[in-house]
């Protein structure tokens, strides 16, 4: 897991590191590395491919399940 100290280390820089966690698939591990993007200030996006199976369709499905109507 490289990529979050990484990036963690040029934001503390200020150097504005565009990141995005794209989810295809995924397993067990994938919905923890999720929940630690979301975490971080600032927020890393997720961006959740539903149908693509396994963590990706549980994420979607709870996300649409907790979703407020803005």
């Amino acid at each position: 897991m490289l990529r979050l100290p990484l990036f963690l280390f040029f934001v503390g820089l200020n150097q504005g590191v565009p990141v995005v966690c794209v989810v295809v698939e995924g397993g067990p591990a994938v919905v923890s590395t999720v929940l630690d993007y979301v975490s971080t200030v600032p927020p890393v996006p997720v961006f959740v491919f539903e149908g693509s199976g396994r963590a990706a369709d549980l994420l979607a499905f709870l996300h649409k399940q907790t979703a407020v109507d803005r």
